[in-house]
């Protein structure tokens, strides 16, 4: 499973005046996680390649214009899945902050893009198979302005496993590190079978629901 990963890895600032974002984002895929670019993607156009590697790297921004693109790990026959494909950027987004009478909304579960949710309360009838075990592996790190503290930082926190605990063969364990302004949250997400019977149905669902729970999560900025 570890070597099929979307990573995800970003450095933000923040412009509180102008209620900006300034990030720099790295994609990255390898194994089975990339087959459904990486191989093609040399085929593409320039004008698509760009395209579809400012989409990759915008995530939900939609506001985004990334600068500085540079994409890797398509190229070369050498490379296919051997190397990571990768998509890397810089960009400027109102997206991820809000604004409020007192303090301001950082968005950091908005920072993954979105993710798959099921929530419905159908009956389960089938096993749960997957194409191949992957993993996620996702790096938030941001400086927090000048003259302000972050707080609800614990609201991070989530650790949902399956109930066998021998194994934990699923997964979504989120936290963060903190050294002064300097904020990193490292999100980890894994799938490490590809068949689960029908009675782990409620725990795959909680580990599914737990990334699209994390989409929800936010921090403040607060003058201190």
């Amino acid at each position: 499973w570890d070597q099929n990963m979307t990573n995800l890895s970003t450095s933000i600032t923040f412009d509180l005046k102008s209620g900006l974002a300034n990030v720099h984002a790295v994609h990255s895929y390898s194994g089975h996680s990339a087959s459904y670019i990486q191989p093609f993607f040399t085929y593409l156009s320039v004008q698509s390649q760009r395209e579809s590697g400012e989409g990759i790297v915008s995530g939900g921004a939609f506001d985004a214009r990334p600068k500085n693109l540079h994409i890797t790990g398509f190229d070369s026959d050498d490379t296919l899945y051997v190397h990571p494909f990768k998509v890397e950027a810089d960009f400027i987004t109102n997206a991820y902050l809000e604004k409020t009478c007192d303090k301001f909304i950082f968005k950091v579960g908005e920072v993954m893009g979105s993710q798959v949710e099921m929530y419905q309360k159908e009956t389960r009838r089938s096993d749960m198979v997957l194409g191949y075990p992957h993993g996620f592996y996702r790096e938030i790190s941001f400086v927090v302005p000048e003259g302000y503290k972050v707080t609800n930082l614990e609201s991070v926190n989530m650790n949902i496993t399956d109930s066998d605990s021998t194994s934990h063969s699923m997964l979504f364990h989120s936290y963060y590190k903190r050294e002064g302004d300097n904020v990193k949250i490292i999100v980890e997400e894994s799938y490490q079978k590809t068949h689960y019977p029908i009675a782990f149905y409620n725990d795959f669902r909680n580990v599914i629901n737990a990334s699209a729970d994390f989409n929800k999560v936010v921090v403040y900025f607060e003058k201190k």
